[in-house]
């Protein structure tokens, strides 16, 4: 069984939420108790800026949990997140989803691929910001 089917099999147990287009799922300074696991959709996790701009941090995509950070770092949420496309999610107590990962290597080897692509492509957006032409950019987030 890969980890990707492990994941599936394991929390598929867990209680099934939909959320519209738009539908917010955390708001920043919230502190959830769980992880949702997205099966369905995108999520966007986002700030605004002091002039009411969005600003995209990243977008998650299926298979994949959030908000990680939070549970792993015992991090203080910063941010929004938001339903993209209409979107399914598995709600998982953090404990739980935490005793899982860490029993399971190959799925936290999984993980933690899926982090560093994630990594890489925030690493190359912030060049392409800090060196890019406006059109280059425009390019890049499209």
């Amino acid at each position: 069984m890969t980890p990707r089917e492990k994941i599936h099999k394991a929390f598929e147990k867990y209680p099934k939420r939909s959320y519209p287009k738009g539908q917010i799922f955390i708001f920043p300074d919230e502190t959830p108790n769980h992880l949702m696991y997205i099966v369905k959709g995108r999520v966007r996790s986002y700030d605004v800026s002091y002039r009411g701009s969005e600003i995209i941090v990243y977008v998650f995509k299926p298979p994949a949990f959030f908000p990680l950070s939070i549970a792993l770092n015992d991090f203080k949420n910063r941010y929004f997140y938001k339903a993209e496309v209409d979107s399914e999610v598995h709600i998982i107590p953090i404990d739980e989803a935490l005793k899982f990962i860490k029993d399971n290597p190959d799925v936290m080897y999984e993980l933690l691929c899926s982090v560093y692509r994630g990594v890489e492509v925030m690493l190359a957006r912030n060049v392409q910001l800090m060196s890019g032409s406006a059109s280059s950019i425009l390019l890049f987030e499209l």
